[in-house]
């Protein structure tokens, strides 16, 4: 092999590097709350937090509520407005457990913004 021929692979190889250094780190894996909190996120808060917030890791489009992703709340601020409501938002206490809110709070700490 000559000098030349083996310059002209470097980009190659350059490239596959990467990609597969990007494949091989993903997004990181949820810890089971967060699982757990995805799903309320989804499906078990009423109305469903997706009708309202923008989130990305839940592909849900903009919607009347602040863009989680933007605003990022930190696991007490998602507690106190999940629990006791905030604006328009109604107050979850009652329709979800206490298990539910603190989970969807992990799960918002864990995805929103990243």
């Amino acid at each position: 092999m000559t000098r030349s021929s083996v310059t002209s692979l470097l980009p190659l190889a350059a490239a596959a590097f990467v990609a597969s250094l990007l494949a091989s780190c993903g997004p990181p894996s949820l810890s089971d709350s967060a699982k757990r909190g995805r799903k309320v996120f989804m499906e078990d808060s009423e109305p469903t937090c997706i009708k309202c917030h923008e989130l990305m890791d839940a592909g849900s489009p903009k919607g009347l509520g602040p863009n989680m992703d933007m605003k990022r709340p930190s696991r007490a601020q998602t507690i106190k407005s999940v629990t006791q409501g905030v604006g328009i938002m109604p107050p979850q206490k009652g329709i979800l457990t206490k298990q539910q809110i603190e989970d969807v709070a992990e799960y918002l700490a864990e995805v929103a913004g990243r």
